[in-house]
């Protein structure tokens, strides 16, 4: 069984009905939704699909929640964001892909099929940037990368415990980490922290 969160009703019914003839495909509109799909069938869920913009909770965090909570359920990100930086973040945070919506149906089917399988699935162009590693421009401003990816966190909205949950850390650790972001970038908080690293072409 796959979940698809998904508030395009339009295409979301177009993604189901291209993965029915192979899976059961239950759609959700939103994270409360969803997450009432996925605490009464986590026995039988075999992936979630999950879209990056939902009406009620930023995406980044929704999947956070579910890796934290459902840890041995696989959860791809399928949207129509394809900034490396936010596919770099949702792999950050635990995502087993990253299908973009414009991938041609074909293509889509072989992605699930290899994500219910237990793989990765990323696009062949996307896999060759993030072998990259770490946004280089980070480094020319004195970001470790462990500070980058607070950084990309505090872009996406989380506040210090989600940020300490995600990446394993502390809050102490997190508040560490978001000092010297402030100090590298000359800001006075978050808001600012974020508005000059894109000034600086340190994030989308």
């Amino acid at each position: 069984m796959i979940l698809l969160v998904d508030d395009h009703p339009a295409m979301a019914e177009g993604i189901r009905s291209l993965l029915s003839a192979r899976y059961q495909v239950e759609l959700a509109g939103g994270f409360r939704q969803a997450m009432k799909l996925v605490s009464q069938h986590a026995a039988r869920l075999s992936l979630i699909l999950l879209d990056r913009s939902l009406p009620d909770a930023d995406g980044m965090l929704v999947l956070s929640t579910f890796r934290r909570r459902y840890p041995d359920i696989p959860v791809s990100m399928i949207s129509a964001d394809e900034k490396i930086e936010t596919i770099r973040l949702a792999m950050k945070l635990g995502a087993a892909g990253y299908i973009p919506k414009t991938c041609p149906p074909d293509e889509l089917c072989q992605a699930v099929d290899s994500l219910i399988a237990g793989e990765s699935w990323l696009p062949d162009d996307v896999s060759r940037q993030l072998d990259i590693g770490t946004n280089p421009s980070s480094n020319r401003h004195g970001l470790t990368p462990r500070q980058y990816d607070v950084l990309r966190l505090l872009q996406a909205g989380f506040d210090n415990k989600a940020i300490g949950d995600s990446l394993g850390i502390s809050e102490t650790t997190v508040k560490t980490h978001i000092s010297a972001l402030f100090k590298a970038l000359g800001a006075r908080n978050r808001t600012m922290c974020v508005r000059t690293a894109r000034q600086l072409g340190l994030l989308e």
